[in-house]
C-alpha cells in the first residue's frame, strides 16, 4: 500500500511536545499504522504539497494558525485540496484541516460566535452518519476532545453534515467522494487534553472561562481512537480494490 501524507499545517507548544509529542505523532498511534506506512509535509515551514497520486490517503492536521489570516501556505493548500479532493483519494481533515476544507469548496470559517471549545466534548450524530463510511456503526453520541476559536459558519454546498453540539454545528461534515472533516481532535486523549488546558489556563481565564472546571471533565474515551482506525481502514480498502483492478 502506498503511505498515508499527513499534511501538518502547525505545531503544538514545545512544552506540550516535549512531554507528549505533536499532532503527526498522535494521528499515526490512532491510525494503529507504523511510521513507514505515513509521510509527514510540514508545509507550515515551506515543504512543498505532495502528488496525492503518489500516496493511499491524505490527512490534514491542526494548528493554531487562523484560515482567516489567508497565509500564503494556507491558501496553496486550499488549492491543492480543491483539486485533490475530487480525485477520490481519502481524505480526513482535523480542526484546522477541517476548516481549510469548508474554506477550499466555498464554505465559510471565523470566529465561532458562542465563543472557544475546549474540553472534553460530546458531538451527536444523525441518521445521515449511521450510513456514512467513516462514522457508520460508531455511537450517534461521541466523546472526543476539542480546543478551537474558530468554526465553520457555513459549510461547503456539495458537503453532508454529520455532526454537531450547541457550540458548533458543523462538528463532522462529508464531501464525496472520500473527504471527511471534524472540528474535534480524534488524536488527543485524555493527557493530552489536560495538557492543553493547563498550558492556557491564563488565557482562558481572561476569556471568562473555568480551566480547573474543564479539567475536572476531561475523561478518556476511545472514540477519537475508533475513528481514526475506521479511516485506516477505509484507505487499506480502496487501496485493496484499486490494487485488484489494476490486476484486471
Amino acid at each position: 500500500m502506498k503511505p498515508i501524507a499527513i499534511i501538518k499545517t502547525g505545531s503544538v507548544a514545545k512544552a506540550i511536545a516535549d512531554q507528549h509529542g505533536d499532532f503527526e505523532d498522535w494521528i499515526l498511534s490512532g491510525l494503529g499504522l507504523n511510521a513507514e506506512d505515513v509521510e509527514i509535509f510540514d508545509i507550515q515551514k515551506g515543504t512543498p504539497l505532495p502528488e496525492p497520486e503518489a500516496f493511499s490517503g491524505l490527512i490534514i492536521t491542526g494548528s493554531s494558525a487562523l484560515v482567516t489570516n489567508r497565509e500564503k501556505w494556507s491558501e496553496a493548500c486550499a488549492l491543492w485540496l480543491r483539486k485533490t479532493i475530487p480525485k477520490g483519494q481519502p481524505i480526513l481533515g482535523i480542526c484546522y484541516g477541517h476548516q481549510l476544507i469548508a474554506h477550499a469548496l466555498g464554505g465559510q470559517v471565523d470566529h465561532n460566535p458562542k465563543g472557544r471549545e475546549i474540553g472534553t466534548i460530546e458531538v451527536q450524530f444523525n441518521e445521515k452518519a449511521r450510513s456514512d463510511a467513516l462514522f457508520g456503526g460508531l455511537s450517534n453520541n461521541l466523546v472526543v476532545h476539542a480546543t478551537h476559536v474558530q468554526s465553520v459558519l457555513t459549510p461547503p454546498d456539495s458537503s453532508v453534515v454529520l455532526g454537531r453540539n450547541h457550540l458548533d454545528a458543523f462538528q463532522a461534515f462529508f464531501l464525496p467522494p472520500a473527504c471527511w472533516a471534524v472540528q474535534f481532535h480524534p488524536e488527543f486523549n485524555d493527557s493530552i487534553m489536560r495538557a492543553f488546558l493547563t498550558s492556557r489556563a491564563d488565557q482562558l481565564q481572561a476569556e471568562g472561562l473555568d480551566p480547573e472546571k474543564l479539567l475536572s471533565h476531561v475523561q478518556s474515551s476511545n472514540d477519537g481512537t475508533a475513528i481514526l482506525k475506521r479511516f485506516a481502514q477505509i484507505v487499506i480498502e480502496r487501496a485493496n480494490e484499486l490494487s485488484i483492478d489494476e490486476g484486471h
